[in-house]
């Protein structure tokens, strides 16, 4: 296992680079932290894990050796990072030992299911809001997430951590215009299904078999 010491690290300031969308999107890659959602992660076909960072701490837990053992079954590189240089690293005021750098899932319009719901977010802009509301669509059946330009980025590490790791077992389309999900929308012939706090109905009394927005 390689081994990180000093919190000056250039490979700590790429990791800690990784908190600001603009970062993410010209490298390409999010953060996972904290076990919970490692497990989830590790557990997922949609996501790509490139490299997992733990302290020494985490690494001698049952729960660190089991995540260790995972990671070499997928030939993951694994770095034991000092507890300076994982609190450089780590997002979170409290971090649990252990996080991951993944790819950014590559989802577009025409990778969504044609046959189930799905949720548009059109610029929903607070973090908790969003991961929240994909939560609830993968609980509710949905078969993919699109979060429009100008909303918050479904990668950063609120919404993931508000996820609760749900953002793993959908796809979900992010930075999409609006007008193009409209498009897509009309030329699928796609039922849209407008949501409002003030409806008389509630989402899991109604009937969202098959495909809609």
């Amino acid at each position: 296992m390689n081994r990180i010491q000093s919190p000056s690290n250039p490979e700590i300031k790429q990791i800690a680079a990784l908190h600001r969308t603009k970062e993410r999107n010209a490298a390409g890659l999010f953060l996972i932290e904290g076990p919970h959602l490692l497990q989830e992660a590790l557990a997922s076909d949609l996501v790509k894990i490139e490299r997992i960072y733990v302290t020494e701490r985490y690494a001698q837990t049952s729960e660190g050796l089991q995540c260790l053992q995972r990671a070499a079954q997928r030939a993951i590189t694994l770095t034991e990072l000092s507890e300076q240089a994982f609190s450089k690293a780590a997002e979170t005021e409290t971090p649990q030992g252990v996080l991951a750098v993944a790819a950014l899932p590559n989802v577009g319009l025409d990778d969504l299911p044609a046959n189930q719901i799905v949720l548009f977010l059109d610029r929903v802009q607070d973090p908790g809001n969003v991961g929240t509301m994909i939560r609830t669509a993968a609980a509710a059946g949905a078969g993919g997430v699109i979060v429009a330009d100008g909303g918050s980025d479904p990668f950063s590490g609120k919404v993931v951590r508000a996820s609760q790791g749900a953002i793993f077992t959908l796809p979900v389309a992010a930075r999409i215009p609006s007008a193009e999900v409209v498009e897509w929308a009309a030329r699928k012939r796609l039922p849209i299904i407008c949501t409002s706090p003030h409806a008389g109905e509630v989402y899991y009394e109604t009937n969202l078999s098959g495909a809609g927005l």
